[in-house]
């Protein structure tokens, strides 16, 4: 009996420097069924001719794309795997025995849509310098209710029937795989294995340079999922709590591309959920400040919490008046 294919898109563009580490951890696996597509975007730098120099060991093409999700959803689709997954230009599979344990999983568990392990972060030396945060049993509910990305991409691996039936990527989106696994979870099955598989370099993302977006995309991929028909009503009726996450998640994306003040407004539209979020809000702006070196701004922040908290406490106290009061009068 054959053992499924496996393949791996690679997106790349100017990536001479660190890519052929990407490709030699991918080509040293002890199994020997694995497609190695890289989708170049067409480098000027010298990876064309790191490329070429693997001859058909790896497929490739160097053409210009509309991004980095453009070019990973084309060149899923142009793979021809059982089981499916990609790994950027500058990021390695951790070890040559990582693809046969995933496959032993995925033939384990028929039922199984996405498997992942974890994720260490290397420095451009490829030295370990620290391990990725993940969650290890992966939830549809704690996701979307904590608007969490929760798996490491480079460690992650997709059945291809899964991909097939949500229509691969959505390449509109700056956090593809977030947005992936949301739409696979509502009803496929996620497992993680307590192994580290993949080690992403630490660099600057490309969603660093689009701050407001990433911002706003957090939030509507909460609001989208929770919109989707197939979400079990459990996890719609803590959609307030889950937009209310998305929020302030968001806030860290908005603070990089925009003023401080920019960041509380946006942080406050989370109290349309949930007024008491209000505090919260103003606590992690206050945050941000203080990692900025921004003492004058964090202390102003400090007053307006004070300011908030004194007339939160009013309107509290004013409330319970206000009941006391009617209770009273329905009493007599």
């Amino acid at each position: 009996m054959s053992k499924p294919l496996v393949s791996v898109v690679v997106p790349s563009l100017n990536r001479a420097a660190v890519i052929r580490p990407t490709l030699e951890s991918i080509l040293s696996q002890d199994y020997g069924n694995i497609e190695c597509i890289v989708m170049d975007g067409g480098s000027t730098d010298g990876t064309v001719e790191i490329l070429r120099s693997y001859g058909e060991r790896i497929r490739w093409v160097s053409e210009r794309d509309k991004g980095q999700a453009d070019a990973i959803d084309r060149g899923l689709r142009r793979s021809r795997g059982e089981i499916c997954t990609w790994l950027n230009a500058d990021d390695l599979w951790w070890g040559p025995s990582i693809i046969s344990r995933v496959v032993a999983e995925f033939e384990g568990d028929p039922g199984l849509d996405v498997l992942y392990g974890d994720c260490v972060a290397v420095d451009l030396e490829g030295r370990e310098v620290a391990k990725s945060y993940v969650v290890p049993n992966w939830t549809l509910q704690y996701a979307v209710e904590n608007a969490d990305h929760c798996i490491p991409q480079p460690a992650s691996f997709i059945r291809r029937r899964a991909l097939e039936r949500v229509g691969f990527l959505d390449t509109s989106k700056i956090f593809m795989d977030w947005d992936l696994w949301l739409r696979i979870g509502i009803d496929g099955r996620i497992r993680h294995i307590p192994v580290t598989l993949a080690a992403a370099r630490e660099y600057e993302h490309h969603w660093h340079k689009r701050h407001r977006a990433a911002a706003r995309e957090w939030v509507a991929t909460v609001a989208a999922a929770l919109a989707d028909p197939r979400m079990p009503a459990e996890i719609k009726a803590n959609g307030g709590k889950a937009l209310v996450n998305a929020y302030m998640r968001a806030m860290r994306f908005r603070v990089l591309g925009g003023g401080l003040t920019e960041t509380l407004m946006f942080g406050l539209k989370a109290a349309r959920y949930d007024s008491e979020i209000i505090s919260a809000v103003i606590k992690s702006t206050r945050g941000f400040a203080e990692e900025q070196g921004r003492p004058l701004a964090a202390a102003r922040l400090d007053r307006l919490l004070n300011r908030w908290e004194t007339v939160r406490d009013y309107w509290r106290r004013a409330r319970r008046r206000a009941r006391r009061i009617g209770s009273r009068f329905q009493s007599r």
